[in-house]
């Protein structure tokens, strides 16, 4: 009676891996703790939908950031105080964030970004819009946009377009009123100023945001989170205006910089103790 009952669901489960690789069902995800078929005991079908779909970054932040198990990798202090900001807000969530535009000016770097308002991604299609649209900028309208961005004006936005509201709205930069001109996402600079290259291409590699509601009705927080606060690699970032150093330029530097660093300490040596 066992083995018959084994036999049973383990057809089940050879019905369903198949309906799944043959129909047009195979493409809309399941709902767990629902099973399609009576014989299948619903903890046996949630496990064969964890191995099917496991869970995308988005869900495994989110679950972590609401006190799930740390996942193997993520940096325990970065994601603690994203925890605190995550509870701190209303409707938060984990939201993708796509990199737009990069250049350097001076001694500062600064990165364009996009995300959606509603739902977690951006179609290609508009996305190569909006890259478009912000490349038509010169540096001075983007470099005014993440000063302003860092004010909380810049973040009271309408709760379903991502339109800019308040002071934004009658006196918008070049960055927000582009964003207002797309439905439903928001577009934004951040600066990292006086740093190397290689500590503003960390902190600028922003692969998803902590996004939600600091006031009512309509003032937000954004948060970014960091591919080095999810033990993922770094991305390679390029910006415009900024060329890399090549290995043996940084060797010949160091070695100037030790130079000079011998000759100052012998001038002293030299003129306070001989």
């Amino acid at each position: 009676m066992c083995v018959l009952l084994w036999l049973s669901l383990l057809s089940d489960i050879m019905v369903w891996i198949i309906q799944l690789r043959t129909s047009q069902a195979a493409y809309s995800k399941p709902i767990a703790g629902i099973s399609p078929f009576p014989r299948l005991p619903i903890r046996i079908y949630d496990l064969l939908l964890i191995i099917k779909y496991p869970m995308d970054e988005i869900s495994k932040i989110t679950s972590v950031l609401t006190g799930g198990a740390l996942p193997e990798g993520y940096n325990p202090k970065a994601i603690e105080k994203l925890a605190k900001q995550f509870q701190k807000l209303s409707e938060a969530r984990v939201i993708r964030n796509y990199p737009i535009r990069r250049f350097r000016y001076d001694e500062n770097f600064y990165s364009v970004y996009a995300f959606p308002i509603k739902g977690t991604e951006i179609a290609q299609e508009t996305l190569q819009q909006i890259k478009a649209t912000v490349a038509t900028l010169d540096y001075g309208p983007m470099r005014y946009d993440s000063m302003m961005g860092a004010g909380p004006d810049y973040w009271t936005l309408e709760t379903e377009t991502g339109k800019h509201t308040k002071v934004y709205a009658k006196e918008p930069t070049a960055i927000s009123m582009i964003s207002d001109a797309f439905d439903g996402i928001v577009i934004y600079t951040l600066s990292e100023y006086g740093v190397s290259y290689k500590k503003a291409a960390l902190r600028q590699d922003i692969p998803y945001v902590v996004f939600g509601k600091k006031g009512e009705p309509d003032e937000f927080k954004l948060q970014p989170i960091t591919q080095s606060d999810l033990g993922l690699p770094a991305s390679e970032i390029t910006y415009e205006g900024h060329t890399p150093e090549s290995p043996e330029s940084a060797r010949y530097q160091l070695i100037f910089k030790v130079i000079i660093a011998i000759v100052l300490i012998c001038y002293l040596i030299y003129r306070y103790l001989l």
